[in-house]
């Protein structure tokens, strides 16, 4: 049997290569519905489908190993995933039991053993028993990240840490979540950047700014986007009319209505030359999908398609993820893998 099985993935492969393809369906297209979940991803190596209106999971084989019977499936995290039953959100394991049975308004993913949960109109915390670790009192709440977990409460934010107590009172008009040590806030109109303490590390002075990703953040002056240090310094100036933050080591900006991609000085690596929505989605694992002539592939990072444009992706093209990424064909959903030559 496991010869036969070597054999066959064999001729899969040569198959591929024959039709001068460097790419092979990990799982056929086989499933009806055009939305995947949260992001076509794998999680947990389950993935989160959509068929016949109800949602389940498969794994990477493409089999069913929670049946669609929910009415949303989220991603496994921490070996649990928030799923929707008559109108209801809680949790389930790998095998599709529940853990925390199906009771809060809205609930968000776990994150070191602690989960968002919404009930009464208000946000909290629980744990992996579905019990309160801090009960639901705020507007809105974003997860935790770097032990602070950005919180509304009367239209005003500020970061709680793992007990509920307030880390950072509420004080700014808006804020995001803490990465390396900073998080971005809003007063008075404008945008700068905090530490944990809640000093002003870069002054507020941004009309629109980002999280850090590799080490910059996407920032707006004057309708033009560039990019900041983390002391706030300009090191690629607002002169974009459009910008994404920095993936594997590219940030996608457009220039007289053209897309291209940037290095971290501001170097065209891939010159402007999609129009509009061409290029859709920032580098993951060396590549970017991209449009031409209205089906979607794939390009590297000198702008050369490896993966030819044929694929149908009405909605969005999505990014390859741990090998995998959901491609539509012939109005069926499936994942394909990158094969080398």
């Amino acid at each position: 049997m496991q010869k036969v099985l070597l054999y066959f993935a064999l001729i899969t492969q040569i198959s591929a290569f024959a039709q001068g393809k460097n790419w092979e369906w990990a799982i056929k297209p086989k499933f009806e519905s055009s939305h995947f979940g949260l992001g076509y991803y794998f999680s947990e190596d389950l993935a989160s489908i959509k068929q016949k209106e109800k949602y389940g999971y498969i794994d990477k084989k493409g089999k069913w190993v929670i049946k669609p019977q929910f009415e949303y499936a989220d991603d496994f995290s921490e070996g649990l995933a928030a799923v929707l039953k008559n109108d209801k959100e809680g949790f389930i394991d790998k095998t599709g039991k529940w853990v925390i049975e199906p009771k809060f308004e809205s609930v968000g993913a776990f994150y070191k053993g602690i989960a968002q949960a919404k009930k009464n109109c208000k946000w909290g915390f629980i744990d992996k028993t579905g019990k309160w670790v801090i009960e639901p009192q705020f507007d809105i709440i974003n997860s935790f990240s770097d032990g602070l977990a950005c919180v509304e409460q009367n239209s005003k934010w500020g970061f709680i840490d793992t007990t509920g107590i307030y880390h950072i009172k509420p004080q700014f008009d808006d804020a995001t979540n803490f990465y390396d040590g900073l998080a971005a806030a809003k007063q008075n109109d404008k945008w700068g950047f905090i530490d944990k303490t809640g000093n002003w590390v870069v002054e507020p002075q941004f009309d629109i700014i980002n999280s850090f990703s590799d080490g910059l953040a996407k920032v707006r002056l004057n309708n033009k986007w560039g990019f900041v240090d983390k002391t706030g310094k300009c090191i690629i100036e607002p002169q974009f009319k459009g910008a994404f933050d920095f993936s594997d080591g590219l940030a996608r900006v457009t220039q007289n209505g053209k897309w291209g991609f940037i290095d971290r000085n501001g170097k065209w690596i891939i010159q402007p030359t999609f129009a509009g929505n061409e290029v859709a989605f920032t580098f993951s694992e060396g590549m970017a999908t991209a449009k031409q002539n209205g089906k979607w592939g794939f390009i590297d990072k000198t702008g050369v398609w490896i993966i030819q444009p044929e694929f149908e992706n009405s909605q969005f093209p999505y990014s390859f993820s741990n090998g995998l990424v959901a491609i539509k064909k012939n109005n069926k959903w499936g994942f394909i893998r990158y094969v080398k030559k």
